[in-house]
């Protein structure tokens, strides 16, 4: 019998503290430094290995994350906003309902990344690769995305209002729903594409290829369409076309 209680009591131990304190879990932002960034104070994880790590609802505005290993980790609702995140490799990292508005994302590894419902207003995302990203429902007005990499990323219902998507590269993207209003789309690859109720108000479509694209109940009757390859577009609900302009049959 004395046995068995020494044995409980030990494992007990594993569990609790023996001065009945709960063992606390290591903080992954520990190997972090703070630092003064204007009226805050912020935190330094520049290089730091937080691969994997549980950063649910952290505070990381303004945090200097250049370079940072954040692969796999878990950003459920973190606040991100102004962050420096240049160099970190974001790849398979949960970002959902994330805030990481003006944050620096030029270059970044985001493949495959869950932003779902995600805010990215004023982001900088410069030549990103968010190639299979899922974006549904993200925010991403006014953010510069300028050449960036969104091959088969899931945009449905995220809002591109005045985002900077020249160049960037949407083949069989899905834009099923999406607000484009005021986007720069300029010789940007929307090949294959669900652009499915997509708003495109004032949207600047010059040179951009939508060959293949799906087209139903599009809204693009205010969007500059100069130069833009439409051949193969498909739809049953017709689009709304600009005023005068021929209309492609649908394949």
């Amino acid at each position: 019998m004395g046995r068995v209680f020494a044995v409980v009591t030990i494992a007990l131990c594993f569990l609790t503290s023996c001065a009945g304190d709960p063992v606390a879990e290591p903080d992954p932002l520990s190997v972090c430094e703070e630092f003064q960034s204007g009226p805050i104070l912020a935190l330094d994880c520049a290089g730091a290995d937080l691969s994997g790590a549980d950063l649910r609802f952290a505070n990381l505005i303004g945090a200097n994350l250049q370079g940072a290993n954040l692969a796999q980790a878990n950003l459920v609702g973190a606040y991100l906003i102004g962050a420096n995140l240049i160099g970190a490799n974001l790849t398979d990292a949960n970002l959902m309902s994330a805030d990481l508005s003006g944050a620096d994302l030029q270059g970044e590894d985001l493949r495959f990344a869950n932003l779902t419902g995600a805010h990215l207003s004023g982001a900088n995302l410069i030549g990103a690769n968010l190639s299979g990203a899922d974006l549904q429902g993200g925010d991403f007005g006014f953010a510069n995305l300028t050449g960036a990499d969104l091959r088969f990323a899931n945009l449905s219902g995220a809002n591109l209002s005045g985002a900077d998507l020249a160049q960037a590269n949407l083949y069989k993207a899905n834009l099923a729903q999406a607000d484009l209003s005021f986007a720069n789309l300029y010789n940007a690859n929307l090949q294959w594409a669900d652009l499915s109720l997509a708003e495109f108000l004032e949207a600047e479509l010059s040179g951009a290829d939508l060959t293949w694209a799906t087209l139903d109940g599009a809204d693009l009757q205010r969007a500059t369409l100069y130069g833009a390859t439409l051949d193969g577009v498909k739809y049953d609900r017709p689009p709304l076309w600009p005023r005068n302009f021929y209309l492609p049959p649908s394949s």
